[in-house]
Parts: structure tokens; C-alpha cells; sequence
């Protein structure tokens, strides 16, 4: 299952977004989210921190430079 994969189990480790595998278990998260969309914001913020190596929207940026730097 690709729950396995290293990523979603740093991911999951985090308590930042809940992970289902059962179909009840998706409906009773969405419902979750949809009666508080603010349900574990504070872990979510915090999963972007640990997960993401900088969240400022440049990741294409810095991608596209390290592609040219190889290139030109």
C-alpha cells in the first residue's frame, strides 16, 4: 500500500493529516474537516515545516535553476 512508503509514514508521524484506510474512516474524517476546517491546523503548519526543505512558493524556481546550472 503506498502508505508504506517512507514520505506518508514521515507524514503521518506528524499528526498533520489524518490518514484513512477504510472507507468509514474517510467519512468520518471529511466530515470532521467540514464541520471544523480548522481541525489540526496547528499540526498542519507544523508538517509543512518539518516535511517541505522551505515553503515560499519557489520550489519551481529553485528546481528550474538547478536544472540550468547543470545545463549551461
Amino acid at each position: 500500500i503506498v502508505y508504506e512508503l517512507d514520505l506518508f509514514k514521515r507524514i503521518e508521524a506528524t499528526g498533520g493529516i489524518p490518514f484513512a484506510r477504510t472507507e468509514s474512516e474517510l467519512a468520518s474524517i471529511l466530515m470532521r474537516y467540514l464541520k471544523n476546517r480548522n481541525a489540526d491546523k496547528e499540526k498542519r503548519e507544523q508538517m509543512i515545516t518539518d516535511i517541505n526543505f522551505k515553503a515560499d512558493g519557489k520550489a519551481g524556481e529553485r528546481i528550474v535553476n538547478l536544472i540550468l546550472s547543470h545545463v549551461i
